[in-house]
């Protein structure tokens, strides 16, 4: 389908037609986009950069200088590769600094990278405390921990309010915490 006929109804202000572009103009965003994020943790971000890609060619289109269907699918294929680069600037600090839950019985198994015996039986509570976990449980401490999340947005994606997301977590760490303090003692 040419987009460029849809973008230049776009221009003299039919604004129905711009649903069916989006639609046309999608597969190439994923097609642009997929090819970026291949493989790894990125994948799971694909759909989301491709709707922020449509919604930056939405608020983009009364300055798109566009003259041909070229033109235009190298701008969309532009924004692609922005929307890309904000998603790695932004996820890959969180990321890096992260310890998956997964290494925790590795580090436990393994005593000839720690001096101390208290920690290796630490890391080994924290490893059955985290096999332990609800997949909600596990949720709420990813989305505040590894994802930086406020509460509401915590709240609106476990399907509660904002308070009772923020009382959960509280009593998950409180509980987490009474179980590492019974290693130590």
């Amino acid at each position: 389908m040419e987009l460029f006929p849809l973008l230049e109804q776009a221009r003299r202000g039919d604004i129905q037609v711009l649903g069916r572009f989006c639609q046309e103009l999608r597969p190439c965003l994923v097609r642009e986009v997929t090819r970026r994020l291949r493989g790894g943790w990125t994948e799971d971000w694909i759909e989301d950069v491709v709707q922020e890609c449509l919604l930056d060619v939405l608020r983009g289109l009364h300055g798109c200088s566009a003259n041909s269907e070229v033109e235009l699918r190298a701008w969309a294929r532009a924004i692609a590769r922005r929307q890309v680069a904000i998603l790695i600037q932004r996820e890959w600090p969180r990321l890096e600094s992260a310890i998956p839950i997964y290494a925790l019985n590795d580090l436990a198994e393994s005593s000839a990278t720690d001096p101390s015996p208290g920690f290796a039986a630490l890391l080994a509570v924290l490893a059955a405390a985290a096999d332990e976990l609800t997949p909600t449980q596990s949720r709420l401490l990813w989305l505040r921990l590894q994802a930086d999340a406020t509460w509401r947005e915590i709240g609106a994606d476990l399907g509660i309010t904002a308070s009772a997301a923020k009382r959960r977590y509280q009593r998950l760490t409180a509980s987490l915490r009474r179980r590492c303090l019974r290693v130590q003692a």
